[in-house]
């Protein structure tokens, strides 16, 4: 690995690190403002063109190899840039391809994560490579276009993970193409036939509910809400205490009545108020204030004061929009995003206004519900690479 960027300086600076350690931070929260996420996308990517440069020291951990894979292509787009050629980045970006082979995917995630910051315009122009699950991955989130007979050959490989990749890939293209039996033993593959044979059109939504009502795991849930599937809120009240953070905005993620009412009840009860605000945030387009959480403390059997822990959403706000709006539920009855109906329009103003990790769940939204072809979209993406291919599609495809 070091032989092949052994003249390639490495600006991997603590300001780096900080920068992206602050990045995830705003990412990991679900649904965080995109306009605060690109001044830290910028600020990181300022830094690693311009600071102090020291030796590449290890591809320990997926955010490492992210780095320093950024600063190899950044260099290479400065070069590219001077010479009036792309052949030196594309050269860089065949040889990161040839070094990601080489290590477990949970490292070489990163580097893939990092074409997507700097090298999404040249990765269309190389030969790509079919082998790996998370290179098709890739391909789908850079909107990367492969020919019938490649999608084709790599679904004839035994490895049920590159099979669910590529069908994952053909439903975000809304690409027509044979599939296999589901297979009922790996959920993973299972959903992804069954999702491209929906789009196909060999499968109804009430069949595809159907299946997918056998399963309770994270990856079906998710797929449910995606459809809209009003039964599912009750079913998630029961999911909300093992795992509240993920599981509260699948409720806002259904556009239904039963949905926004799980989230007021959470909303109202201190232990999960905090895992529903990004939900009540889709729901209502509204982001709740917080307000200061007491609790009684002091010395001896008598606590005689008060003390901040924390901070908590304000429910008597969610409670105000909720006698205003609810009729919402009642008025468009194929869903509510935003405090609006749901529409091109509206999951346009949500993935243009935000970022973070609901993005992807919002995404498959937009697929099944509203038809968008979704290749060439990610929350992996910086948010000003999001908002260029959302631009380009408004004035395209959904007008």
């Amino acid at each position: 690995m070091d032989s092949l960027f052994a003249n390639v300086a490495v600006p991997y600076t603590t300001a780096a690190r900080d920068n992206l350690g602050r990045l995830k931070n705003l990412y990991a929260y679900g649904l965080s403002a995109a306009d605060s996420l690109d001044r830290r996308e910028q600020a990181l990517l300022h830094t690693l063109s311009g600071a102090g440069r020291e030796p590449f020291a290890s591809w320990q951990d997926d955010d490492e190899v992210f780095l320093y894979c950024c600063a190899v292509l950044l260099e290479s787009m400065r070069t590219a840039n001077s010479d009036h050629s792309n052949v030196k980045l594309a050269d860089s970006i065949h040889k990161l391809f040839d070094s990601l082979r080489e290590f477990p995917t949970e490292i070489a995630i990163g580097g893939l994560r990092a074409l997507l910051w700097c090298g999404e315009a040249a990765i269309h122009k190389i030969d790509p490579d079919t082998s790996l699950p998370a290179f098709w991955q890739s391909y789908s989130d850079s909107g990367v276009a492969l020919r019938l007979s490649q999608i084709n050959q790599a679904l004839a490989e035994p490895c049920s993970e590159l099979r669910a990749s590529v069908y994952d890939y053909a439903s975000r293209n809304r690409l027509a193409i044979r599939t296999s039996k589901p297979d009922q033993e790996d959920t993973r593959l299972r959903l992804a036939v069954l999702r491209q044979q929906w789009i196909a059109g060999t499968l109804s939504s009430r069949q595809l509910l159907k299946f997918l009502r056998d399963d309770q795991s994270y990856s079906t849930l998710a797929m449910r809400a995606a459809l809209g599937d009003e039964s599912l809120p009750h079913l998630l009240a029961y999911h909300i205490e093992h795992d509240a953070a993920r599981i509260l905005p699948l409720a806002a993620l259904t556009g239904s009545r039963a949905g926004a009412e799980l989230l007021l009840e959470a909303l109202a009860n201190p232990r999960f108020s905090r895992f529903a605000e990004s939900g009540w945030q889709l729901v209502s387009g509204r982001r709740l204030v917080l307000q200061p959480q007491m609790r009684l403390a002091g010395s001896g059997r008598r606590p005689d004061k008060l003390a901040q822990v924390g901070y908590i959403a304000d429910f008597q706000q969610a409670k105000r929009w909720w006698r205003e709006y609810s009729c919402l539920f009642d008025e468009h009855p194929t869903g509510v995003l935003l405090g609006e109906p749901l529409n091109d329009r509206t999951m346009l103003r949500a993935l243009f206004g935000y970022g973070g990790w609901l993005i992807n769940h919002l995404l498959e939204v937009a697929l099944l519900r509203l038809g968008w072809k979704t290749a060439g979209l990610s929350a992996e993406q910086p948010c000003y690479r999001r908002r260029a291919k959302l631009r380009e599609m408004s004035a395209t495809c959904l007008n």
